[in-house]
């Protein structure tokens, strides 16, 4: 309890000492992005396309099926059934 009003007083104390700031104003016609911030952009886009394209050619080299025959091969030998090979094709 003590340390909170504590807290309250000195949030008190900045608040009186530090003066509000006066509203800036902003002429709209002078503002702009900037190239800086096309060139940002435009990073970005680049960067982004190599990724996705980098991720495409990984998701192509995964194989699904092996899983799926890694279990089969899990069941046959558990039900004794002789191992089936692979088509190659």
């Amino acid at each position: 309890m003590m340390l909170t009003q504590g807290l309250v007083q000195l949030v008190d104390l900045v608040a009186a000492a530090s003066p509000s700031p006066e509203p800036v104003v902003i002429d709209e016609d002078k503002v702009s992005p900037g190239f800086i911030a096309l060139a940002l952009l435009i990073a970005m886009f680049v960067v982004v396309f190599f990724l996705i394209r980098s991720m495409q050619n990984r998701l192509r080299n995964i194989d699904v099926d092996r899983h799926a025959r890694d279990q089969e091969a899990k069941r046959r030998a558990a039900s004794g059934e002789p191992p089936v090979e692979p088509d190659n094709s």
